[in-house]
């Protein structure tokens, strides 16, 4: 009855079933269709004469690739089995029109007439865009986790550049903050600034984290540049734009780009690639920062390599203040001397 005590109209039931926006139909005490509303016909692109009488289980139930799935593990139908509870899920998939599949959520209860069991009641919906909303919210979540995780270290990288400890101290903590969070292991390698071996490589700091004693034997004044590694090398710590490193072809071709400086790396540490950031500041070359990947680590992506690129600028940075620091110190020290 009505709110107002008029009888409802007895084509109400219907008109409720028909709006719903969710699929429904009934099957009898073997399975059989005796009753679809019109979301079902078009959710599964099938006329209600398609689907009536038909077996729902043998005609409908499917794995994601279009497979039958056995009666016995049909959870949908079980209650015919003789339960008397409600079942539902999201892991099905209905059988379109077309031959392809719809991914369902659902829920079935026995229906009963008249106090007997008659079958059940089948309520379903394509669940594909709930699928898809999840998927999107889970890719943006993901993203968030990793913009956090990259701002953390963004700022633990500049507290330890920043801090008033010497630049070597300073270049073993950059690395520690590098490896393993960016790559499985890292290299710095400067120029060094004595005077007996002014523009010499020096490879001041290595760090690995599954070979940490091989890392530290690597650490030291690198072997003269033959003339053809010359030219990759001086790019390579005085460009303005980072390289790609393949250990195939550094380990397979000794005329390849970095070959003399990285086979080494690669030859005791491992990896299947590397980016090379050079160490520039205020048009001086100080060097190059390596960090590699290995093992099924992917490659570093594009923004990964636009965030090593910035700290190879800070840390060139780092060793230009330093350096002027240095000249000035010795400027007023020479005068001091002069004066007394």
């Amino acid at each position: 009855m009505s709110g107002t005590g008029e009888a409802l109209d007895p084509d109400f039931p219907y008109a409720v079933l028909r709006d719903l926006g969710t699929g429904v139909f009934t099957v009898d005490v073997l399975g059989r269709i005796t009753f679809v509303n019109p979301w079902t016909e078009r959710l599964l692109g099938r006329s209600s004469a398609q689907l009536v009488g038909r077996n729902a289980h043998d005609l409908l139930h499917r794995r994601p690739d279009g497979s039958p799935v056995p009666r016995g593990q049909c959870t949908m139908m079980s209650p015919l089995d003789g339960g008397l509870c409600v079942e539902q899920g999201s892991e099905e998939h209905f059988l379109r029109a077309d031959g392809t599949t719809v991914p369902i959520i659902w829920a079935t209860t026995p229906l009963l007439l008249a106090g007997r069991r008659a079958g059940l009641v089948v309520v379903f919906n394509d669940f594909s865009l709930h699928r898809d909303a999840e998927e999107r919210a889970a890719a943006h979540t993901a993203a968030l986790e990793a913009l956090t995780t990259r701002l953390n270290l963004v700022a633990d990288v500049s507290s330890v550049l920043m801090s008033t400890v010497a630049a070597p101290g300073r270049i073993t903590r950059l690395l520690r903050l590098l490896v393993p969070a960016l790559g499985d292991w890292a290299a710095i390698d400067l120029r060094s600034e004595r005077e007996r071996t002014a523009g010499v490589l020096e490879r001041v700091a290595v760090r690995s984290h599954a070979h940490p004693r091989a890392a530290r034997r690597l650490e030291g004044p690198l072997p003269p540049l033959p003339p053809g590694s010359r030219p990759p090398v001086a790019r390579a710590t005085g460009g303005d734009e980072p390289a790609r490193l393949s250990a195939d072809e550094v380990l397979g071709n000794p005329d390849a780009p970095l070959a003399t400086t990285h086979r080494p790396l690669f030859d005791r540490l491992g990896g299947h690639s590397a980016v090379v950031v050079p160490l520039r500041a205020r048009r001086r070359h100080y060097g190059m920062l390596t960090v590699a990947r290995a093992g099924a680590a992917p490659s570093l992506t594009d923004d990964e390599i636009l965030l090593l690129t910035d700290i190879g600028r800070r840390l060139a940075l780092v060793l230009d203040n330093a350096r002027l620091y240095h000249e000035q110190r010795n400027v007023a020290e020479t005068m001091q001397r002069q004066l007394l």
